[in-house]
């Protein structure tokens, strides 16, 4: 129904305006700017007498922001009296991870390496025994963490 008219008529207006040049400003009306880009029109500036903002191209990538462009922190928390992960990332992992599998400590120790957390681990001196808390998961380090072994 209502599509093949629309198809109909944007194949018809493409006609027209490639004999014809670009289309009138009421076109707006008839189909959005998008499609009018799409059939030849030039896209109208948004922003007039400023200059441009580049934005940052490490930051988004196709809506999702990019994985591990946040630096690990690590602080010592002294209401539980131990060391704290802060990191968006592992804390989502954290969060959500069954650490009732076998498997799931050397997922997050692969996880920690990867994004730089062992070894701020090391510069702030972490010692083997010391607590260490992550969103709501605690534990004991080992220095067998940094080698993906079982950090319990």
């Amino acid at each position: 129904g209502i599509r093949r008219i629309y198809k109909w008529h944007a194949s018809m207006m493409k006609a027209n305006w490639d004999k014809k040049g670009a289309p009138a400003k009421d076109a707006e009306q008839i189909v959005d700017i998008r499609h009018m880009v799409q059939l030849g029109s030039e896209l109208p500036a948004t922003v007039h007498g400023k200059e441009p903002v580049e934005l940052d191209p490490d930051l988004w990538l196709r809506g999702h922001k990019k994985r591990n462009t946040d630096e690990p922190r690590l602080e010592w928390d002294v209401l539980e009296a131990c060391w704290r992960i802060r990191h968006p990332e592992l804390e989502r992992i954290a969060k959500f991870m069954n650490w009732e599998q076998q498997d799931a400590t050397d997922r997050f120790n692969r996880i920690s390496k990867a994004v730089g957390l062992t070894d701020l681990m090391g510069v702030r001196g972490v010692s083997a025994g010391d607590t260490i808390v992550v969103e709501n998961h605690k534990f004991r380090y080992s220095s067998d963490m940094t080698k993906g072994g079982d950090s319990r």
